[in-house]
């Protein structure tokens, strides 16, 4: 948040460099892409660097980025507030196409196999997109509050809603496929984790809930005494979990649900 981003070395901490070119907050993680770091600033830049942390180019849009750029071979897709989806040339920051999805837009799109891009707005629709050439295939609108990345798995998208819903839908035309509630004041928030045929969805402050992949069968839940603003990360046989506003920084669960170990910051 004092607009610096900073490399370090993986096994030390030792700090390689520091670029201070930005004038915003870094809300996202930067992406590195073979000798390139694609990384969004809140100032409305997306800034591309080498490895030592110098800039190369820059993407100027009209509003902050909060979202991670998506990498598909040479295009970058790029998701600002400012409403629009940018797909931007990696080899030298030139626009090739811009859309305006509607609402702004807090996460960044997942592309399938076949190039389609799907993405949530905070006009609380999901939508389709033609990664050739930005054209919207289709759209629904929600009445619950998006504040979610869908995950896709095998044509079907999973995502939830600030009112507590979650939601499985047809990737191919945006059709319901099923859909739970989670409970009143459950509020959904992230991208969800899909493991070992089950869904599992972060709640802010009523931990993770797991499903079956049909929807038919609530797995588990796992409660924490902090706040999820997404899903866990998951690594071999465990998945990870972030929280804030907890005792613990990090949790691990096995993929029933149970818990395996604990981070704690040293004091």
């Amino acid at each position: 948040y004092n607009n610096l981003l900073v490399g370090l070395d993986a096994n030390t901490g030792t700090e390689q460099w520091r670029f201070t070119g930005a004038r915003g907050r870094w809300i996202a993680s930067p992406v590195v892409v073979n000798d390139l770091i694609l990384a969004p600033n809140g100032d409305s830049n997306l800034y591309a660097l080498d490895l030592n942390g110098q800039e190369q180019w820059r993407f100027d849009t009209d509003q902050a980025l909060w979202a991670r750029p998506l990498i598909d071979g040479e295009t970058v897709y790029q998701a600002s507030m400012d409403h629009k989806l940018y797909a931007i040339d990696i080899s030298n920051g030139r626009e090739l196409w811009s859309t305006d999805m509607g609402g702004a837009l807090v996460y960044s799109p997942v592309i399938d196999d076949e190039g389609m891009l799907y993405m949530a707005t905070l006009l609380n629709e999901v939508m389709a997109i033609d990664s050739t050439n930005g054209q919207i295939l289709w759209r629904n609108r929600y009445e619950g509050s998006l504040w979610t990345q869908p995950a896709l798995h095998e044509g079907v998208l999973y995502f939830g809603d600030l009112a507590g819903n979650v939601y499985s839908i047809s990737a191919a035309d945006g059709a319901q496929v099923w859909t739970q509630n989670l409970g009143e004041n459950v509020a959904v928030t992230g991208s969800p984790t899909i493991i070992d045929e089950a869904v599992i969805f972060a709640t802010e402050g009523d931990g993770l809930r797991a499903y079956s992949l049909d929807g038919s069968r609530a797995l588990w839940s796992f409660q924490v005494n902090g706040k999820l603003y997404n899903g866990p990360v998951s690594a071999d046989d465990r998945l990870v979990v972030g929280m804030t506003g907890a005792d613990h920084l990090l949790v691990a669960l096995n993929p029933s649900g149970s818990e395996v170990w604990k981070f704690a910051l040293p004091e």
